[in-house]
């Protein structure tokens, strides 16, 4: 079945901020000193660009360093293997640039930074010009991966305008990149975000941010997210989107361009890039005033949001984000974080704030401990400031809301076999109901049955038109749906089906004979006999471990129904101790065909009531 684990990173230079030397020139000692000391910080990074391996014999070579003030003599220089180069420096981005040309082997870059005659700080870093460049997209299917690379960035771009941020460009120097990672992630498995220089027939780098260095990127802002046995870019960025981690690149306003990579395994790998602006912005998500949001999330991501609170694995309701973008020094305090209904009742939730973040210090989640309610309007609080490297403290403060969706809405279904069995995928755009039924049938024959992350398969699939019913206890509604099946020749990764889904049309829920609503059966326990096929004449005993009370048993508490939801007339005969009871076949004995065995909820002679009914679906020859 599906690995729902979802990897992140972002690889940005992480920035130290070291203080100017204080220093007081000669000719003014007659002044006080106070008067003339430079007051200002350098942030600077780590390493620069390119770092580890490159592919490219000219790369572009960058460096970040920003003084909080340039209000001071300064000089930044920069050493190619050595000797002095002519490097172009912005003040507005903190980037000092330059183009190298007919390099190889390995080179050292090394970056002086100068205040008021005094050395302040001196960084080097090495890169290699790989002999062996790598080419991922040799060999590949390329017309598949711009076909998937197009329906992330249009997904990606529906999001981004409902937030309303800058809408992202396909870039071929990112999908390279992703697509490098893809392929080392085929053979080298369970790699995540990481590479290992001994693999060196796929080996580009440790990192995203040197992968990116790699293929001659020249952005230093990079991103990168990645999940698993997708079966095209649509689904993967909804997948990454629901995850609260992932989220943080996606929505991300200073992130300009992406490109996708995608893996005979179905591996998704997207790569970010951009440039870090010296303005902030706070993005929520779910937004102010959004309708229709999901009510519900399964939590399995990596890094796992939950993992203080020991949990993972669960159903929760649907994660809610608050994320401020802006100077990675500013400071984010929050002060308190709520959620609450429409009735100003405080939901409980599991709190991510950056006090407690080992992920990033610039974000809150609050994940609903339990599933939301549809049709509900929360409100999220959020009390916040910045503390700014220099400066006065910032309120980013923001209070919004939004509505649950009211009803089931199914975006997609796909199928994926494993195992010689097609398995059937249901994209919940409201959001999943954990404790729906969902049947597939065709001909009055069911062929599978769903709960949960469960599935029970009667009969392999073959091309046709089947009748998809979802009962939702969670939305208290059934919903029928027109699935039409078709042979798939074009298969996109291993565990794609030689079956697809083509059409999906909602229909007319199944009615009784009487016209009424058919009963609804999506929260009852099921009983899977052993032998799920019988004669005409099968009858049936069920005993209880206590005494029921006469009035529950009766055929409007215990009955069969066929494939249509109408009920068949047996008969029911107990026993003088109520702790058992008979349903006997038709006098004509059963038509050939599917019916399910229902108890409702019945009430002991000491008046404890069952929790849920029971359901026995079987077959009769």
């Amino acid at each position: 079945m599906k690995n729902l684990l979802k990897c992140f990173t972002i690889a940005l230079v992480i920035s130290a901020v070291l203080p100017l030397s204080q220093v007081v020139e000669a000719e003014e000692t007659s002044k006080s000193p106070d008067q003339n000391m430079v007051e200002a910080t350098i942030n600077y990074g780590k390493e620069g660009n390119p770092s580890g391996k490159v592919a490219k014999e000219s790369p572009f070579i960058s460096y970040f360093v920003k003084l909080s003030s340039y209000n001071v003599n300064y000089n930044i220089s920069m050493f190619l293997n050595g000797k002095e180069v002519d490097a172009d420096y912005s003040e507005d981005t903190g980037l000092l640039t330059y183009q190298a040309s007919e390099l190889s082997g390995t080179n050292t870059v090394k970056v002086i930074v100068k205040a008021n005659g005094l050395k302040q700080l001196e960084q080097s870093w090495d890169f290699t010009v790989d002999d062996n460049k790598k080419k991922p997209l040799e060999g590949k299917d390329t017309d598949l991966l711009e076909e998937v690379e197009s329906e992330a960035l249009n997904r990606i771009n529906e999001y981004r305008e409902n937030l309303a941020l800058p809408t992202l460009t396909s870039n071929a120097t990112l999908q390279e990149t992703a697509q490098a990672h893809s392929n080392y992630m085929l053979k080298y498995e369970n790699t995540g975000h990481k590479e290992n220089s001994e693999n060196e027939d796929l080996f580009t780098g440790v990192s995203p941010q040197q992968r990116t260095s790699y293929f001659g990127y020249e952005n230093w802002y990079v991103g990168e997210g990645i999940t698993y046995e997708e079966p095209g870019g649509k689904t993967a960025v909804d997948h990454l989107f629901d995850a609260p981690y992932h989220r943080l690149s996606l929505m991300n306003p200073f992130f300009e361009e992406a490109g996708t990579g995608y893996n005979e395994d179905g591996d998704f790998v997207v790569n970010f890039g951009g440039k870090m602006k010296e303005d902030d912005r706070v993005v929520l998500y779910p937004y102010h005033q959004q309708q229709n949001s999901k009510v519900s999330w399964f939590a399995y991501e990596s890094p796992n949001p939950l993992r203080n609170y020991d949990k993972n694995k669960i159903w929760t309701g649907y994660p809610i984000s608050y994320a401020y973008y802006g100077p990675m020094n500013d400071k984010l305090v929050v002060e308190n974080a709520t959620l609450t209904n429409s009735s100003g009742e405080e939901i409980s939730t599991y709190s991510i704030t950056p006090e407690e973040e080992d992920h990033g210090k610039h974000h809150v989640f609050l994940i609903p401990k339990k599933v939301l309610i549809p049709g509900e309007q929360y409100t999220v609080n959020v009390n916040a400031y910045i503390e700014p490297q220099s400066g006065e403290n910032k309120d980013v403060s923001r209070t919004w809301t939004f509505t649950t969706a009211t009803t089931v809405d199914i975006q997609r279904v796909y199928l994926e076999n494993h195992n010689e069995t097609n398995f059937l995928t249901v994209e919940w755009a409201s959001g999943t109901d954990p404790n729906a039924e969902i049947t597939l049938k065709k001909d009055g024959n069911r062929y599978l049955r769903k709960e949960g992350r469960e599935q029970t398969t009667y009969r392999q699939l073959t091309p046709g038109t089947y009748t998809m019913n979802i009962q939702s206890p969670h939305f208290e509604e059934t919903k029928m749906y027109t699935v039409t099946i078709e042979e798939n020749s074009d298969l996109r990764y291993d565990y794609d089906s030689s079956l697809q889904v083509t059409e999906l049309e909602e229909g007319e829920v199944t009615k009784n004979g009487d016209g009424s609503p058919a009963p609804e059966y999506a929260n009852y326990s099921q009983w899977d006999s052993p032998d799920t096929s019988f004669n005409s004449n099968k009858d049936w005993t069920v005993q209880f471990n206590t005494a029921m009370e006469s009035s529950n048993l009766t055929d409007s508490f215990v009955y069969v129904i066929d494939d249509d939801g109408n009920k068949v007339s047996v008969s029911l005969d107990y026993d003088s101790t109520n702790e058992e009871i008979s349903i006997m076949a038709p006098k004509t004995g059963y038509d050939s065909g599917e019916y399910q065995l229902v108890i409702e909820p019945l009430k002991s002679n000491q008046g404890v009531e069952m929790t849920k009914g029971i359901t026995m679906p079987f077959t009769i020859k």
